[in-house]
């Protein structure tokens, strides 16, 4: 019988990706055999990146780690992670604000990923500083390319 191999999660919309983002990869990276970074796709948003794009730009991010790899997906959180096989999901936080809303996700997808764990992972410096919302602002005033979020 193999090595029992450690996988994980990584779930978000990642309009579009971050720093913030490249932090909690870079520290998750590590802690796994692999980590998987998935852009959900929600029919009920509308994104200012299409998700193939946010996906290739995930892949950049990926590249220097050679257990990345970043795939999208529609649906539920833990019926995706279930399909996966992983064993935890992971999150960032940012501020007392995000753990609120983090602990609730992490909540409902234990019960539905039938005790599917979530780790949460601090972002510090410029990463905690880093929103989607302010990096779309940013990117809808041309004031910085998707790119260099």
């Amino acid at each position: 019988m193999g090595a029992c191999r450690r996988r994980a999660l990584f779930p978000g919309t990642f309009d579009p990706p971050t720093c913030g983002h490249r932090e909690i990869i870079a520290k998750a990276a590590p802690l796994f055999d692999e980590l998987i970074v998935a852009v959900a796709v929600n029919p009920d948003k509308r994104p200012l990146l299409a998700a193939r794009e946010r996906v290739r730009l995930l892949e950049r991010i990926a590249a220097p780690f050679g257990n990345v790899r970043a795939v999208r997906y529609a649906g539920l959180t833990a019926d995706f992670a279930r399909a996966e096989g992983v064993q935890a999901l992971v999150r960032g936080l940012r501020s007392c604000a995000d753990l609120a809303a983090e602990r609730e996700l992490a909540l409902g997808n234990e019960t539905l990923g039938s005790g599917l764990p979530t780790i949460f992972l601090l972002a510090s410096g410029a990463g905690a500083q880093a929103s989607s919302r302010l990096v779309r602002e940013l990117i809808a005033a041309g004031r910085i390319d998707a790119a260099e979020a």
